[in-house]
């Protein structure tokens, strides 16, 4: 410290004074530190590393006589403007000369303009040099006001080549959302900007209204910002977020990398306008519209969509430019798992003694009611959000769902979160966590009114009061905002589809080193449910429909040397006595996989799974390769979601009803308490999602695959892993099947026209793997593997419902006997045979066209699910609503509902003709009731039909009111049904498509239940 007090000292006759970094620490401490110098009257600062501009501003500040200004080089970590309102530059100077850092410095300028043209000093000289194009608006203001004394302008843009830039930002991700004023004096700009927003808030004469109010609440907000600190942090946790997300990004799609995050606020800076100009600036080509409001409103993410369409339409972010949208993941595991993870750091503050009683009050922003009633679904995404971290917490406190920020006299949606906590205190409750559920990131509704106001009205009341953490820099969040992105673009995917080209990728993406094990590898695949095709997609002249499914198989994959040197353990914790040992050499050119004669069942499926896997690895990778990884032992998990089992017992053992709000009660991955040959399996296909699991895991493992092959739809990883998943499953069954189900599990939801049997001939024995070479004919440049898959969705606002019905049936022995009919009847069989088919084509284009409406009109399409939902299915088709434009919809709807039920006579005729029950009696009674309801597309019995599961389809529209949802009326049937035993499921359609890679943590329960022993 003596040091700098000599250099003060001696700079107090100093008139020209240059600052470097190279000056070391007694300097930094001056720039942190500066005192006021008034002799100093020419300041130059070369590479000086700041913190901030505001620093920076800050330490400029201390010299009041300066006449001549140069930023030279400097540098400041985080871009937030000055945080010092009464910070002015120095009155007297006529020199600046801004060689770096133009664009904060730009805006503090303008920000003392605003406040008072008397703040700007009489510049006669201005250079500005690498100033963004983005601020010619603003350097154009700043000259008009020096207009009087300016007499030398020099200003040097940025130099951007588009090839480089278009390099450098190949993917564009923006970030958007409401924004905050980052300093104090922003107020005012951002309250206008606020109330000038029409789909925000409505207001007669909207443009003389807005400034009006906006000065007039002004002075109270601004006090808001001067006690949280002096502005909204939200920008800078917004760019901290996009950083991260984008880094990870390059690593989880690299297809589409670089990727760039942008941030376009909606009411301050940056603008969506100057969002948009950047990016025309940068050359960007492919963007996505990335909203950070976790559930949709019309009010917020609308707005932000419709300002980033005027923008472009208008041509500000440049042509040729192909967008796409994110618009709401309030129920994304990664999310819901960040936002749990910060609600126990909240709950562990309390004494252990107390803690499960504190309350959690999950804190929304409120909508006016005139907003709730004309059908926004926020309200709903919001409950939805809130049920998903319950879930995930596993219902360990008492909960509430409330609302805050109301403004006017106008009804909001309530409970207003003031008034909850009154109500708790009246209850005697005395813990509370306060959950902000709709806010990503801290700014002034969870600084000041949850953190001040509500908190301080707790206290208050006696009650002990915490907040969970806003999810600001959580790890956990910015991953998931990562992998939202990553399977948003999943479909979108560049690059060469060689095989040959994806293992040299792979090999450099080493670093041209063997692969390494992993720590730990995760894939999931879906079930599946076959809604049309059923025994005619045995036959590749037809195709089936099939619908991948929610509920998914895991594996998990680790490098584990307590197992030894080339043992594999393969674990499946949800059944009792299922912990199978092998042992794994590969020598020569042969690679084994032998069963441990302590395992007290044998497991074929696995085992064969384990051994085409590696024999095929060694091919690829080569035997030295695969040593590297069995040398370090492996341990396998794998676990199935619920639905694949039967939860009567379950639901019994708890005594709950059987309906779907008990079976999200039950923990994930629960224990069935049977061995796994005493399982009840409900029929969604767990073989052939555990295959195919357990295949890609370990292609990806031992690096067979490029890491990004599951990113993309069709790479040839993904490819090869069907083809071997296909392999490994029909030689477990002893067969070649269809093939639909394991197709499913890579591909999600699809139309399927199956593979030539004959491809797989030559392999359908256990010498075959000792004695063949696999890969050459599962690799998918063998063309023998002439399989078709053809996109397929449900239509948006249906949904899919299944019903486990009794105790199942044996479907190879229906399927025998339908052959047997059809081998001795051809004629009559064909006859019949071509009649579904058509039925069966005809429905899968009826329901694509029902998604295309959707997409040409999606206000009448919703106002004509929200119609159909109230009426009988025999009503559609003599429907006179008020609105003749939703018409179309209408008919369209009706259209597959006389499909499906067409397809179901048929079915029958089939099963009478055969001596099948394909749709048995009792399933039929069940079916026409559920048919019959208001708002029920379509049913049937999934894949060979008999007595084991029931679908449905339903509209299932944003807002039902004043109706009952279709969904409740068929678990009203479900529950009160009498001839069958009806357990419903609680899948749904996936839409994270076939098989992907999961993040550990990422996934509710599954590290728990898969941990090491």
């Amino acid at each position: 410290m003596d040091n700098v007090r000599t250099i003060v000292a001696a700079l107090s006759h100093i008139e020209s004074l240059t600052i470097t970094s190279s000056f070391g620490e007694p300097i930094t401490h001056l720039v942190l530190h500066p005192p006021r110098l008034d002799c100093v009257l020419e300041l130059e600062l070369r590479a000086v590393p700041f913190e901030s501009a505001a620093e920076a501003i800050h330490f400029v500040c201390a010299f009041p006589s300066l006449r001549i200004l140069i930023f030279n080089s400097v540098t400041w970590r985080t871009s937030r403007a000055a945080i010092i309102p009464a910070a002015r530059l120095p009155p007297k100077l006529t020199t600046l000369q801004l060689m770096s850092g133009c664009n904060d410095f730009l805006r503090w300028m303008l920000h003392l303009h605003e406040s008072s043209p008397a703040n700007l000093p009489p510049l006669s000289s201005l250079t500005l040099a690498g100033v963004s194009k983005v601020e010619t608006d603003a350097i154009y203001t700043l000259i008009t006001a020096l207009a009087g004394s300016l007499r030398v302008l020099a200003i040097d843009f940025e130099a951007r080549s588009a090839t480089s830039e278009q390099l450098n930002t190949n993917s564009a991700i923006v970030m958007m959302n409401m924004g905050g004023p980052e300093t104090v004096p922003e107020t005012q700009d951002f309250l206008k900007n606020l109330f000038s927003d029409g789909d925000l808030i409505p207001l007669p004469f909207q443009r003389f209204l807005a400034p009006i109010i906006a000065r007039r609440r002004t002075p109270q907000i601004e006090k808001q910002y001067t006690d949280i600190g002096g502005g909204s942090p939200i920008l800078h946790y917004t760019q901290l977020q996009g950083e991260g997300m984008a880094k990870l990004l390059d690593e989880l799609h690299p297809e589409t990398a670089p990727h760039k995050a942008y941030v376009a606020f909606r009411y301050v800076r940056p603008l969506t306008e100057q969002t948009a100009k950047q990016m025309k600036a940068d050359g960007v080509k492919r963007a996505i519209a990335f909203t950070q409001y976790p559930q949709y409103s019309c009010s917020t993410t609308g707005s932000s969509l419709n300002e980033m369409f005027r923008r472009g339409s208008a041509g500000d972010a440049g042509d040729g430019v192909q967008w796409s949208v994110i618009d709401r993941w309030g129920t994304h595991p990664g999310f819901i798992e960040a936002v749990a993870q910060n609600i126990e750091a909240a709950l562990a503050k309390f004494p252990a003694s107390t803690r499960k009683d504190a309350v959690l009050l999950f804190s929304a922003h409120s909508l006016p009611m005139s907003v709730v009633n004309r059908g926004d679904p926020y309200i709903l995404e919001v409950s939805a959000s809130v049920s998903a971290v319950m879930d995930r917490l596993g219902h360990s406190n008492p909960f509430r769902l409330v609302w805050q920020s109301q403004v006017g006299p106008s009804a909001w949606m309530g409970m207003q979160t003031g008034e909850a906590l009154k109500g708790l205190a009246r209850l005697g409750k005395k813990e509370v966590v306060l959950v902000p559920i709709a806010f990503t990131s801290d700014h002034i509704e969870t600084l000041y009114e949850l953190d001040l106001e509500y908190a301080e009205e707790a206290r208050e009341l006696g009650m002990e009061v915490h907040r969970a953490e806003s999810l600001n820099e959580s790890p956990v969040f910015i991953r998931a905002l990562a992998d939202i992105a990553a399977q948003h673009l999943r479909d979108c995917s560049a690059g060469c589809t060689n095989a040959t080209c994806g293992q040299q990728k792979t090999w450099f993406a080493r670093g041209g080193r063997s692969p390494m094990a992993h720590n730990i590898t995760v894939v999931s695949s879906p079930g599946k449910v076959l809604i049309s095709g059923g025994y005619l997609v045995l036959d590749s002249k037809y195709s089936g429909t099939v619908v991948s499914t929610s509920s998914r198989f895991y594996t998990v994959v680790r490098g584990n040397s307590s197992t030894g040197a080339n043992h594999i353990r393969v674990r499946s914790p949800q059944f009792l006595d299922a912990t199978w040992e092998y042992t794994a050499s590969a020598t020569g050119a042969t690679v084994n996989v032998e069963d441990s004669p302590t395992n007290a069942s044998k497991n074929k499926f696995v085992h064969l799974a384990l051994q085409s896997t590696l024999v095929v690895a060694s091919e690829i990778s080569g035997i030295a390769s695969v040593n590297e990884i069995l040398a370090q032992g492996l341990d396998i998990a794998i676990v199935g979601d619920n639905d694949f089992y039967s939860q009567r017992e379950k639901l019994a053992s708890l005594n709950l009803p059987r309906t779907l709000a008990s079976l999200h009660k039950i923990p994930p991955f629960t224990s069935t308490g049977v061995p796994l040959s005493k399982v009840h399996k409900t029929g969604l296909g767990s073989s052939a999602a555990l295959i195919t699991s357990l295949v890609s895991a370990l292609l990806l493992h031992f690096a067979s695959i490029p890491a990004t092959s599951l990113s993309s739809p069709a790479s040839p990883g993904r490819l090869l892993a069907h083809n071997l998943a296909q392999y490994v499953h029909c030689l477990a069954q002893g067969k070649v099947g269809s093939g639909f189900d394991v197709a499913a599990a890579v591909f999600g939801s699809h139309i399927y026209t199956r593979f030539n049997p004959a491809v797989l001939h030559g392999l359908m024995n256990d010498e075959a793997l000792r004695t063949q070479a696999l890969h050459p004919i599962l690799a998918p440049t063998n063309q023998a593997w002439d399989y078709a898959i053809h996109p397929f969705k449900l239509p948006p606002l249906t949904r899919l419902m299944l019903a486990d019905v009794d105790a199942g049936s044996d479907t190879p022995s229906l399927v025998g006997k339908v052959l047997k009919w059809r081998t001795e009847n051809p004629e009559e069989a064909l006859a019949l045979w071509t009649s579904i088919d058509k039925l069966n084509t005809r429905l899968a284009q009826t329901l694509l066209d029902i998604s295309k409406l959707h997409d040409s009109d999606k206000e009448n399409y919703t106002v004509a699910v929200k119609y159909i939902a109230s009426l009988q299915p025999i009503q559609w088709g003599f429907a006179n609503p008020l609105h003749s434009d939703i018409l179309p919809v209408i008919s369209k709807f009706y259209e597959a509902h006389q499909v499906s039920q067409a397809i179901r006579v048929h079915m029958r005729d089939m099963g009478e003709r055969s001596g099948v029950p394909i749709e048995p009696r009792e399933q039929t009674q069940l079916l026409d009731a559920c048919v019959s309801l208001a708002g029920i597309i379509g049913g049937g019995v999934p894949g060979a039909g008999g007595y084991d599961a029931i679908w449905l389809l339903v509209c299932d529209p944003v807002d039902a009111a004043p109706d009952i949802p279709p969904s409740e009326r068929v678990e009203s049937v479900w529950s009160e049904y009498k001839d069958l035993d009806v357990s419903p499921l609680s899948v749904v359609e996936s839409l994270a498509g076939g098989a992907r890679v999961e993040e550990l943590d990422a996934i509710p329960g599954l590290k728990e239940v898969t941990a090491l022993a």
